[in-house]
């Protein structure tokens, strides 16, 4: 393999150690879950109940509790 593809690869895994770590440090303020239509990451604010949720990447509409 070549020295560009494993750094391509680390980076991929250190985005993703990145946004779980994120998630795991804002766990009682926000709400993640994915988009059921292009599993796009999203989040929300706790505690406002049910609410009517846009991707905003497939622009779908789906109800999340939160």
């Amino acid at each position: 393999k070549t020295v560009k593809t494993k750094a391509i690869k680390l980076e991929v895994v250190q985005k993703w150690f990145r946004i779980k770590k994120t998630a795991f440090r804002e766990r009682k303020q926000y709400k993640y879950f994915r988009c059921p239509g292009c599993r796009q990451q999203l989040r929300a604010p706790r505690g406002r109940g049910k609410i009517l949720v846009t991707c905003q990447r497939c622009h779908k509409q789906f109800k999340q509790k939160t």
